[in-house]
């Protein structure tokens, strides 16, 4: 996710001159990646670095929301839905710390969930699912 968003909101930092937000935000990313990466690897091994690497992603979307706002962009962003999106994301994640399967079948059991999830929730745009309809039926 935070590629697709940063990859949008990055060029709007870079369009109106402000590039140096952008490589602030990028710095505090790597900086919490890093940190987290020391801290949790050892322990966690490859959860560990999968932790590291959500939490900067989320921490670099953080920061360039801030700077976003900061420009006097992004006022018209709606963020109502990640009170339905959090959660769904939580529960996903906690499939991962249940000793019940391997990291493949917790993996794909997690994808299942989100999938299952995003539609349930109604978090896909219209526009999205008509698109989806519309390759299926032409097959």
């Amino acid at each position: 996710m935070s590629l697709f968003v940063s990859a949008s909101w990055s060029p709007v930092l870079i369009a109106t001159g402000n590039q140096k937000f952008l490589a602030i935000a990028s710095s505090i990313g790597l900086a919490v990646v890093v940190v987290l990466g020391f801290v949790l690897i050892p322990t966690l091994e490859s959860q560990g670095a999968a932790v590291a690497f959500a939490a900067a992603a989320w921490v670099l979307l953080g920061a360039l929301f801030f700077f976003l706002r900061r420009t006097g962009n992004g006022g018209h962003l709606d963020f109502g839905f990640l009170l339905r999106l959090i959660p769904l994301t939580a529960v996903c994640c906690a499939i991962a710390f249940v000793p019940w399967s391997t990291d493949v079948v917790q993996t794909a059991a997690a994808a299942v969930v989100f999938v299952a999830g995003t539609l349930l929730l109604r978090l896909v745009p219209g526009e999205v699912l008509d698109m989806a309809r519309a390759a299926l039926a032409g097959r």
